[in-house]
């Protein structure tokens, strides 16, 4: 008997020791150290961790938004470094959705054609477009404020229109960052059981979130420090991580590492002649 499960568990994203570095020479600053990371279809992964861990340089790296410094990079199986801009707006377009923590709609257009906007780009027809955003603003519970303006809806309805137009292109991704930072407890809650539905629906979401309480809706958490992942793990349906052990274990493995061993792993990298190379290039440019 085949096992329909395994032969659903299809990899989707992966990342392979990415680098992130801003700055120039000794100003240099390293965002990513070497991450590693597959993501498989139908996962919801809470990203966790401290201000300035990398979560969000990891989330735009992941919804091309931004592209690394070393590393590799593939999404449904494509190599995507080194994609020029126009290509990589056009993936986001396809296969890659954003809910932001600031809604990020348009003030001065209706909900309706908030959620249309991203169709706009893939040439669909006007009319095709706006029934498509209503339909979607109806699965979200919605649609009775299709054509009133963002600033007169609450900021959990404001937040399901965000998620729809997220979701109105059927993207292979859904990648979430801080998407409850800006709501009450009770939008908070009902934002995570539309997350929750909408990934037992086969949808991939990736969530960066401080609050450990929204990781019961999430299949496996993630744990940055410093620009690395320091903890990985699966949870059980309604598994809330425990944030205190987390931080407890990653602190023992820091006094346990050598000064060396916690310094950055770019140093170790085989291609830091590249990296310096870059480097000095990018110093050169400044100077002349």
């Amino acid at each position: 008997m085949l096992d329909l499960f395994r032969i659903q568990r299809v990899k989707i994203l992966e990342l392979n020791k990415i680098s992130k570095i801003f700055g120039y020479g000794g100003a240099a600053t390293v965002a990513l150290d070497e991450v590693s990371l597959q993501i498989e279809r139908g996962e919801f992964v809470a990203i966790m961790g401290p201000s300035g861990s990398g979560k969000t340089t990891l989330l735009n790296i992941i919804g091309l938004l931004d592209a690394p410094t070393l590393g590799s990079c593939s999404l449904s199986g494509q190599s995507i470094i080194g994609f020029s801009a126009r290509r990589r707006a056009k993936i986001r377009r396809e296969q890659i959705g954003f809910v932001f923590q600031s809604f990020n709609l348009l003030p001065n257009m209706s909900v309706l054609e908030n959620v249309a906007l991203p169709l706009a780009y893939s040439g669909k027809p006007y009319a095709k477009r706006l029934n498509m955003a209503s339909d979607m603003l109806e699965r979200l519970g919605i649609r009775k404020k299709e054509y009133l303006l963002p600033r007169q809806l609450s900021g959990g309805q404001i937040q399901r229109a965000a998620i729809g137009r997220a979701l109105v292109n059927n993207p292979s991704i859904v990648v979430a960052d801080e998407p409850t930072g800006n709501l009450d407890s009770e939008s908070s809650d009902s934002i995570m059981r539309l997350l929750k539905d909408i990934h037992e629906a086969g949808n991939t979401i990736l969530m960066v979130t401080h609050n450990p309480e929204l990781t019961r809706y999430a299949t496996r958490v993630i744990y940055m420090k410093d620009g690395q992942i320091r903890i990985d793990q699966e949870l059980k349906k309604t598994q809330q991580v425990d944030l205190t052990k987390v931080q407890d274990v990653v602190r023992k493995e820091d006094k346990s590492r050598s000064p060396r061993r916690r310094s950055s792993a770019i140093r170790n990298n085989p291609e830091r002649n590249r990296l310096r190379r870059l480097m000095r290039s990018r110093n050169s440019k400044e100077n002349e």
